[in-house]
């Protein structure tokens, strides 16, 4: 690996970046301008998005925002909330938290939490599923079902995404029953034992209903082979979902939509390899089992026990519209959902290092459960007048969870060499540390548009305020397998603003300067011994953006800048004094941290056929040295999953149709710079990578009737194999713990076919 560390020099955009605009460019104007087949235009479609609660085109949203199609989304084979932790999308970033596929670090604009699994706390970045707030990192890498696009917001959220929305929102959006009939199955194969199936069923609209149901089932084996009889290889999984939507016309300006989806994931954690040693720690004894491997690796080096975490979604959601006239409707979303995790983790037997002081016990098992159950309800009212524009509404959740958390050891070294003991099982009320919470969230919000009549009605002005409550009640039940019932409680009301100016200089181009505010709760760290509480942590922004679209609809140019002040940063860090490295502290920044960035969007239609799609995100971070009253000294603290430089390239070229069907070709790369994985551990990083992808697809194939058709796709990611690493552990230094850096590698490359029959 080319280990470039993250304190480098600046420099300018990326040599990968810059190849692969360059290739773009080539490609594009390298095709002949005579290609013009019928059927195919040389325009870029128009984009439908819902970013402040009302259908508008992307172009006219004042809102750094990309959104995913599903011709995109199969391209890069994103069918979860994981898949775009790549980096299809520039400034935003997603990783595993603690080496293990049952949490999620999500990551917009470097603002980043560092243990969103726990409870009592929140991500930075608002999930949204069809309208519903997703309120727990556990369950997030479910594949979800038949999406229409994904809508990633950049920037903080919180006036109409206002809940814990600091540095962004992504929005998933389902499609809905067409009313028609319609089956489409695909069959899909790759190498490490990749199979896919997913099946959807669109019904005829039946006494004003329609339904949609959709099934999916996907697993793959491990990329790393477990050396223990009967254990799980590394990274494996097994995914199964279904989806049933309906939806009913009531009347002819009443529409009600329900949903309901199961999904169940068994996702066996990365294996973690041990890159190096800590400064001053002991070499590995010669020949024993534990030893450094700086690069991906086939095989584990010792056999350890390795269960799959396993993560069961479930949740209803109603929707009612009605279009009381022509300017005016109200809309109600009401969901249920609920969630259970196991999660299991053992480390690659990597955790400890075997000797006198663990009774030659090594392989620490990080065991957790976390169940929650959720309410949310939220009424919006859009509504039009003479020169304004306006949303209103009112906003409730409510959750309940209980997690819990033991690490036992797995493994012992004996004379005879290391032996995998039993499986433990942990059964309450005795867990190494266990909590219970309750949380509620009321908030009424509304956002107007007014377009004074003035500048020939190209000047807008956008004003948004939303008023939260937020109350938090818990208990902590254990702490190091001793009881401990200490409450908790958090009571806070916020009030956060946002303002829009915004100006069309005619009806291609369009300017805005934003400013807006957000907050993410306080609450209390469950790892903390001292159980002690942390304040809400708050966000304001500047950004001013650029929207275009040129060259007769051939080229869609979006840009902006942008400056975001974090203050009172939620931190987390071990204490000199903690009895274990899995328990941690909670503190609040002092001192503001700033983020200054450019994000670039270009879509590019240079001839009929071909689209190039280009993006670049750049990011500046200014942190000072920061007060810890833990350990009474100021400690310097970095950005978390925040690259410097990150960006995307594809070119998609479909060729003239035939009687066989129709060709469509698809290249992309993604790069990124290196990042950490931990504001206080500047040793925790990654390299910066390129990945490269593509996919051949031959569609419209006819087979049958005229209605009946298949396709046919042969992918590839990450083709040229490259490595970096998805996740650094931190705090294993120092005996008896291991003493060297413990990491997870991305992906491989994988390949495979897959066969779509459509009617």
């Amino acid at each position: 690996m080319n280990r470039q560390r993250l304190n480098g020099t600046l420099s300018s955009t990326p040599r990968p970046l810059m190849l692969a605009i360059a290739a773009g460019s080539l490609l594009a104007w390298g095709i002949p301008s005579h290609a013009q087949p019928g059927g195919r235009t040389a325009t870029i479609e128009e984009i439908v998005v819902t970013a402040q609660k009302r259908e508008e085109s992307l172009q006219d949203a004042p809102i750094s925002i990309v959104a995913l199609g599903p011709e995109m989304l199969e391209n890069q084979g994103i069918r979860s909330i994981t898949d775009l932790g790549e980096g299809a999308v520039p400034n935003l970033r997603i990783a595993p938290f603690g080496g293990s596929s049952a949490s999620h670090l999500v990551t917009i604009r470097g603002i980043s939490a560092q243990d969103p699994g726990q409870i009592a706390r929140e991500s930075p970045t608002g999930i949204y599923l069809d309208g519903v707030y997703l309120g727990r990192a556990q369950g997030l890498g479910i594949d979800q079902l038949d999406l229409e696009r994904i809508e990633v917001l950049r920037g903080p959220q919180g006036t109409l995404f206002g809940r814990n929305a600091l540095g962004g929102a992504i929005s998933l959006v389902s499609k809905k029953p067409s009313g028609e009939f319609g089956f489409a199955q695909t069959l899909g194969v790759g190498n490490m034992g990749f199979f896919n199936s997913v099946t959807r069923l669109d019904l005829p609209e039946f006494a004003g209903i329609s339904a949609k149901i959709d099934y999916m089932t996907s697993n793959r084996d491990g990329w790393v082979k477990n050396p223990a009889r009967g254990q799980d290889d590394w990274s494996a999984f097994d995914k199964s979902g279904g989806r049933l939507s309906l939806l009913w016309q009531a009347a002819d300006n009443v529409t009600v939509a329900y949903a309901y989806d199961k999904s169940r994931n068994e996702e066996v954690a990365p294996y973690m390899h041990l890159d190096r040693l800590f400064a001053g720690a002991p070499p590995f004894p010669e020949g024993g089992f534990q030893q450094l491997e700086p690069h991906r690796v086939s095989r584990g080096r010792t056999g350890a026990l390795n269960e799959p975490s396993v993560s069961k979604v479930e949740g209803h959601t109603l929707n009612l519209t009605w279009d009381i006239s022509d300017n005016h409707t109200l809309r109600a979303i009401s969901a249920y959902r609920e969630l259970e995790q196991t999660m299991f983790n053992s480390y690659a037997g990597g955790f400890y290092r075997p000797g006198p002081a663990t009774g030659n016990l090594f392989g620490r098992i990080s065991l957790s459960d976390v169940e929650q159950d959720q309410v949310s309800h939220e009424l919006q009212w859009l509504g039009s007048m003479d020169r304004v524009e306006f949303v209103l509404g009112a906003f409730y959740y409510k959750e309940t969870a209980e997690d819990a958390q033991s690490d036992p050891f797995g493994n012992m070294l004996t004379p005879d060499g290391p032996i995998v003991l039993p499986a433990p099982r942990y059964t309450r009320p005795a867990p190494g540390r266990a909590t219970e919470m309750t949380a509620e969230s009321r908030a009424l919000f509304g956002q107007a548009k007014w377009t004074p009549d003035i500048l020939e009605n190209r000047f807008s002005v956008t004003v948004g305020a939303r008023y939260t409550q937020d109350k938090k009640d818990g208990t902590r039940l254990y702490i190091n397998g001793t009881p401990a019932h200490l409450p908790y409680k958090y009571d806070e009301n916020r009030f956060d603003p946002a303002v829009t100016l915004a100006y069309d200089w005619n009806e291609q181009v369009n300017t805005y300067l934003r400013w807006s505010t957000a907050y993410r709760g306080g609450g209390i760290n469950t790892r903390s011994e001292s159980f002690r509480p942390f304040d809400a942590d708050e966000v304001e922004s500047w950004e001013l953006g650029f929207k275009s679209e040129l060259w007769d609809r051939r080229v869609r140019l979006n840009t902006s800048l942008f400056r975001t002040e974090w203050n009172d940063q939620q931190v987390d860090f071990t204490a000199p004094t903690a009895s274990s490295p899995s328990n941690g502290e909670t503190i609040n920044a002092g001192n503001t941290v700033t983020y200054t960035g450019l994000e670039a969007d270009a879509t590019i239609v240079p001839v009929a056929g071909l689209t190039l799609n280009l993006s670049y995100g750049y990011l500046d971070v200014d942190s000072p040295l920061q007060y810890n009253y833990f350990i009474d000294r100021m400690v310097k603290l970095g950005p978390v999953l925040a690259p410097r430089h990150s960006g995307a390239v594809s070119a998609e070229y479909e060729f003239e149709p035939t009687a066989f069907g129709t060709v469509r070709a698809y290249l992309g790369m993604k790069y990124s710079d290196a990042y950490r994985f931990s504001p206080n551990s500047p040793e925790a990083n990654t390299d910066g990578y390129t990945l490269w992808d593509a996919r051949l697809t031959l569609s419209d194939i006819p087979v049958g009737s005229t209605r009946s058709n298949l396709r046919i796709s042969l992918w590839g990611k990450n083709l040229t194999d490259e490595e970096y690493f998805s996740y650094h552990m931190v705090n294993l230094r120092n005996a008896p713990l291991v003493d060297a850096a413990s990491v997870s590698y991305n992906t491989p490359r994988t390949y495979g076919l897959d066969i779509t029959y459509t009617y």
